[in-house]
């Protein structure tokens, strides 16, 4: 079996949201999809913005071979922050107050950082 691509969240949500109209197969189509854009429909603007990017070939197999949502960087982050904050319980049950300490510093650093560029992320700094 073939793997599965990773698609942007917006690009998911279109191709999950346009469906087949009078026997046509938009998805497909990319003709349809540029003209239905250039209407103003957004989710096929979204398709076609991620085809002029990505090219046709990985979208075709997206659609063929099955897809899966891409995680933001937020998303790997607010991730990578719970792995911390349940590292942290584990060593504070184990009364490993070094490690507690180290992973308590690297969760500071992170919400540190996010406060400094201004960016809050819900579960972090929010």
């Amino acid at each position: 079996m073939s793997e599965k691509v990773k698609l942007p969240k917006e690009v998911a949500n279109a191709i999950d949201r346009i469906t087949n109209v009078d026997g046509k197969k938009p998805l497909f189509d990319i003709q349809i999809l540029e003209s239905n854009a250039s209407e103003g429909n957004d989710l096929a603007g979204d398709i076609v913005d991620y085809v002029s990017e990505a090219g046709y070939e990985k979208y075709f197999t997206a659609l063929i071979n099955g897809y899966k949502i891409e995680k933001t960087p937020k998303d790997k982050l607010l991730e990578h922050y719970k792995k911390l904050q349940t590292r942290r319980e584990y060593y504070l049950n184990q009364e490993d107050h070094q490690r507690d300490s180290m992973t308590k510093i690297e969760q500071y650093g992170i919400k540190y950082t996010l406060n400094t560029l201004g960016i809050k992320i819900e579960g972090i700094n929010k």
